[in-house]
């Protein structure tokens, strides 16, 4: 069963590849010229507000999961007995729930400043505090 991408994230992804492709471009000709030690990529990591994450987020995700692998890997056998497998199941569980918290914080923050004139959220934490 394969699931199916909201066209909106896909449209969001690919105008945050265009918004930012000219940095890109800048930073490659400073790669090219010598300036920068790597060539940058870009990966746009769109999220909508119910946590839906798009194709190139999933992709990010698993390639940080993977690199975490990799590193396992290569430190060896621990001494606390845990298995590869086991920390990176559990690195990949930490680092989907620390997005998903990310969007409901900012969600948050976005429902606790509605009404509010704007720079309210400014002037409301200075009353929470």
């Amino acid at each position: 069963m394969g699931t199916r991408t909201e066209p909106t994230l896909v449209e969001r992804e690919s105008e945050k590849s265009s918004k930012y492709g000219r940095l890109v471009l800048v930073a490659s000709k400073q790669y090219t010229d010598g300036k920068r030690g790597t060539l940058p990529t870009f990966v746009p990591f769109v999220v909508s507000d119910l946590g839906e994450l798009a194709p190139s987020a999933v992709d990010l995700q698993e390639w940080l999961v993977n690199q975490y692998r990799l590193r396992c890997i290569k430190l060896g056998p621990r001494s606390d007995g845990c298995t590869t497998s086991d920390l990176v199941r559990s690195f990949r569980h930490r680092l989907k729930i620390g997005v998903q918290t990310a969007i409901a914080a900012g969600l948050g923050s976005m429902i606790q400043a509605a009404g509010l004139p704007w720079g309210g959220s400014a002037a409301l934490s200075g009353l929470i505090n």
